[in-house]
């Protein structure tokens, strides 16, 4: 029997790259709980699945996922864009 394969977690920058966004917005998505990470001496470990789960939640329901004001329906504010 094969044991649970443990999260692999990437760095800030990797996490960006793969969701196509600045560092700022990924450090956003941390504190509304939209990613899972931890941070240890200032560095930023994301978890891969949460940042996958992320990935396949904003290409199925758009970018307004991340926006908890949903705003852009009113015109938008400009920082989901």
């Amino acid at each position: 029997m094969s044991e649970p394969k443990e999260d692999v977690e990437v760095s800030l920058e990797e996490a960006a790259a793969v969701l196509q966004t600045t560092k700022l917005n990924v450090l956003m998505h941390l504190k509304r709980k939209l990613l899972e990470g931890t941070e240890l001496d200032g560095n930023w470990r994301i978890s891969r699945s949460s940042l996958e789960a992320l990935k396949l939640k904003t290409a199925s329901e758009g970018k307004a996922v991340v926006c908890r004001s949903h705003c852009s329906s009113a015109g938008g504010c400009g920082g989901c864009k």
